[in-house]
């Protein structure tokens, strides 16, 4: 059985999973379509006009004959650059340059042939923008003059979407990193909640479950992507699962020619200007170091005296690094002083400069009616009142080591001079595309990062820490494969595997014995996780210990199958397809 027939199988298989499916939804397409109409001077169709519609970067040719009615169609198309060209006996070439397609397009070129030799040429030199005429989609497509050339944040492509009229980034400004997916995410289209938008990567379902909400998964390296399309008004039939708009970004492909990037991205504390807040206290510049460094190179698969890619075989890569160590909060906290530790409480006052009474609570009685308790003589507990267990739950927290100004002289008392939180951040993405000729073509698509965090989320050193610790590792590939199965039928068959994890849990995670602290064997048995180390909130103090938002485990993986097939009968294009996932 040869390939066209057994993909004629698969489109037939596909169409009656679609069809049966309890879950149908149309396949989602990022590519182009280029469709119009060859006519006579005299305004009659023409039929059976050759049509070549050739890649300027990688010199791929699309071909396509008009039918009876005098109407073409180019289906699939990777966004790009692109010569039209069309021929007719006893008819003159047309020819015209320039023809630049984007995500998701579906343009329209009417072709007037005039009547003359074949070998005279016709060419089109303008540039009035194409016609978008056959589907209701509205949107805005960031291109890539647009992201290389317009300043973003960290080198975040999809931060260039609020370019889109009706496209509001909701989330706090300290998620602009390229692996902050849940900040990310936070996206009102049109007056849509946040988050409901939809993620394709390259077609491919992009998203992931994070903390019970849907977020982006993968963000590429920005010298990766060719342009994204930002869907506001998703009025297509293949555009479901979402409430908010779709956000789809097409990452780069090789090319004829080999073309590349550096870049590196740095920040020092000496580079930057002191804010307000420190200057009118007498500090210094808050410390943060960032580089954010990469490259990209694509080109043509050359073997030297054995292989040859151009025209067919193309790769793409791009690898960029993010490095940070930054204050992300004040490094100063409360713990309590020595005095407290041992139950002195005669120098503990409020901001009225009262004291704060510690009452006994083995003196409560009766008074009118109303439960009173005395204060401790002096506000000072007796050493023989002070429980082991709290008193040494109290010895976790430093010992003060800053007297800072104000009306409390037992707060804002400790200083953190290693309170940094430390990013590491690996981003990688690799494309190869081949080229079987004009009737069939692959691409294949694998992406990798992975976020490493160092964070102390209380300041607090030792056991008393909270630490934030851990990893994000993104791995998607997809395989997106289109055949020609006629002149009037193409199929296109992709599948991907998208397998997102976050892991954070502190560095002792089941390893503490919480007999350690004076608690018995048999209270520690009952606890959840016994072996970790607990967590405790005191009013005025920093808390202790680790967090259950610091402890977090979240994989998702998400497996599609979207088959689509396309049919041409006359004036009329019927697309039928599944999004399977």
């Amino acid at each position: 059985m040869n390939r066209t027939k057994y993909k004629a199988m698969a489109a037939l298989a596909a169409t009656a999973v679609f069809c049966l499916s309890a879950i149908p939804a149309l396949a989602q397409e990022t590519r182009a379509t280029l469709s119009g109409t060859v006519t006579d001077p005299s305004g009659s169709a023409m039929a059976g006009a050759e049509l070549h519609l050739v890649n300027r970067d990688t010199g791929v040719v699309f071909t396509a004959q008009s039918n009876q009615l005098g109407q073409y169609r180019f289906l699939f198309v990777n966004p790009g650059t692109y010569h039209l060209a069309v021929t007719m006996p006893g008819f003159r070439t047309y020819s015209r340059d320039g023809v630049q397609l984007t995500t998701g397009e579906a343009a329209t070129i009417d072709v007037p042939l005039q009547v003359g030799e074949q070998t005279q040429t016709v060419t089109v030199s303008a540039r009035a923008p194409l016609l978008d005429a056959e589907k209701a989609d509205r949107g805005m497509v960031v291109t890539q003059n647009q992201l290389s050339q317009l300043p973003t944040l960290a080198k975040v492509p999809i931060l260039m979407a609020t370019l889109t009229p009706g496209v509001v980034w909701q989330a706090q400004s300290y998620n602009i990193q390229p692996f902050s997916n849940s900040g990310l995410s936070g996206w009102s289209i049109n007056g849509s909640i946040s988050p409901s938008a939809e993620f394709l990567l390259d077609g491919a379902p992009n998203d992931m479950i994070y903390q019970a909400s849907h977020s982006i998964a993968y963000i590429p390296p920005m010298d990766a992507v060719a342009e994204f399309k930002v869907i506001t008004g998703a009025y297509d039939a293949q555009y479901g699962r979402n409430g908010g708009g779709v956000m789809s970004i097409v990452l780069k492909s090789g090319a004829n020619a080999y073309h590349g990037s550096g870049y590196e991205y740095m920040k020092r504390a000496f580079l930057d200007a002191n804010s307000f807040a420190n200057n009118a206290n007498g500090s210094p510049r808050s410390y943060d170091k960032l580089d954010e460094f990469g490259f990209s190179a694509g080109g043509p698969v050359l073997v030297p005296k054995l292989y040859n890619g151009k025209e067919r075989t193309f790769f793409f890569v791009a690898y960029e690094k993010f490095l940070q160590n930054t204050v992300a909060r004040s490094p100063v906290s409360s713990v309590p002083t020595l005095a407290q530790r041992n139950g002195d409480f005669s120098q503990t006052f409020n901001n009225a400069g009262q004291l704060m009474p510690i009452y006994d609570p083995l003196t409560g009685h009766n008074v009118n009616g109303q439960w009173v308790r005395n204060a401790f003589p002096s506000n000072i507990i007796p050493m023989d009142r002070i429980d082991p267990v709290g008193s040494k739950i109290a010895g976790l927290y430093p010992l003060p080591n800053v007297n800072l100004p104000g009306p409390v002289n037992w707060q804002n008392n400790y200083f953190n001079p290693n309170d940094l939180t430390q990013y590491f951040f690996n981003n990688f993405v690799a494309r190869m595309d081949q080229n079987f000729g004009d009737k069939e073509r692959v691409y294949a698509r694998y992406a990798y990062n992975n976020q490493l965090l160092h964070d102390d989320t209380n300041e607090l050193p030792g056991m008393a820490a909270d630490p934030r610790y851990g990893n994000k590792v993104n791995n998607a590939f997809v395989f997106d494969s289109v055949t020609i199965l006629s002149p009037s039928s193409t199929l296109d068959l992709r599948a991907s595997v998208n397998r997102w994890l976050q892991d954070y849990q502190p560095p002792n995670y089941g390893s503490y014995n919480a007999t350690a602290i004076g608690w018995p064997a048999s209270l520690v048995s009952q606890f959840p996780e016994p072996r970790r180390f607990p967590y405790f909130t005191l009013s005025n103090y920093q808390s202790l210990g680790s967090s259950g938002s610091n402890i977090w485990l979240a994989p998702t993986t998400t497996i599609s199958l979207q088959p689509s097939i396309a049919l041409q009968h006359g004036r009329h294009i019927i697309k039928a397809g599944l999004d399977y996932r």
